[in-house]
């Protein structure tokens, strides 16, 4: 079969995020079809052809009409992402599951059941995604570039052995010396970004200590009890020198690199605007509470924010 090409002026396109008007599409027709024409057609009724490009732009498109409708409700939770579109997401990407699952710092077996409709795909959730998605709009590629960047870290980052107390003494001190206080919130808040800094921008692993989601943001257990043991221990007290020495921590140039980016980005914040922030970003919203914060989510969510 012969083709001629032909310029829909009204052209609708309809797949899972809804149904769509696009100006001048560019089609393909029997040459003998003398019904449709640029003025006149019934697409359901006769046989055409898209290009690929043009598909893969209708696609782009629609799911960004779809973002730029249903943002506030998406992150409301009054919406959500259904098995369907999520299936639709990861072709728009070029993800496979395994790789999707990374970008969500999740397990490949959370994205099958969520693709199954097995599990509910919840606000948090489908932030991260919605997030995912304006990324690779605004920035063709991102996703693919993104990966690399996880799948390199994984094989590259070092630990440098420090213990989160003797950070925690470092960051009083430096503070008290600047006749500033530290109180045990953003003592916490710190400790935290100080570990993405490292993971995120450096290749370097600070400190080995855990850190959990407490309800009031991400906090290293053992440094809460170190203090708490000998002290009245309030998220508002300003925190005294223990006298925890610290030297050779100083003398690491990896460790006092990342301990200096994080005062430089963080440490003129309050301790409220610490937590605030951290209650907005992704490894603490989609950790359980009293759980430990997966390495991987700190990574994923630092190596995409802005400092």
């Amino acid at each position: 079969m012969e083709l001629k090409k032909i310029c829909i002026k009204k052209f609708t396109y309809k797949n899972i995020f809804g149904e769509y008007y696009f100006k001048d599409i560019e089609i393909e027709v029997d040459k003998n079809n003398t019904i449709i024409t640029d003025d006149s057609c019934d697409l359901g009724r006769h046989e055409y052809f898209l290009s690929d490009k043009m598909i893969e732009k209708m696609e782009k498109d629609s799911v960004e009409r779809f973002l730029n409708k249903n943002s506030k409700k998406l992150r409301t939770g009054e919406i959500s992402f259904s098995k369907e579109q999520l299936y639709q997401v990861l072709i728009f990407l070029h993800l496979n599951q395994s790789d999707f699952s990374k970008l969500l710092g999740k397990n490949k077996s959370s994205v099958t059941r969520m693709l199954m409709g097995e599990i509910k795909i919840e606000k948090n959730m489908a932030i991260s995604i919605m997030n995912i998605i304006k990324q690779e709009l605004n920035k063709p590629g991102h996703s693919k570039n993104l990966l690399k960047a996880i799948n390199k870290k994984k094989l590259l980052i070092k630990p440098l052995h420090n213990k989160a107390i003797s950070i925690a003494e470092y960051f009083v001190k430096f503070f008290k010396n600047k006749n500033e206080e530290t109180t045990a919130l953003k003592l916490q808040k710190l400790l935290y970004y100080a570990q993405g800094v490292g993971l995120s921008h450096y290749n370097f692993k600070l400190f080995e200590d855990p850190i959990l989601a407490w309800k009031l943001g991400p906090v290293v257990e053992k440094v809460y009890y170190e203090y708490k043991k000998n002290l009245d221990y309030k998220s508002n007290a300003n925190l005294p020198i223990l006298g925890i020495n610290t030297s050779k921590l100083e003398a690491c140039k990896d460790s006092m690199l990342i301990l200096e980016k994080t005062i430089s980005y963080y440490g003129g914040l309050t301790a409220y605007a610490l937590a605030e922030k951290t209650h907005n970003e992704s490894p603490w919203l989609e950790t359980e509470q009293n759980k430990v914060i997966e390495e991987k989510k700190i990574i994923t969510f630092f190596q995409n924010s802005e400092m």
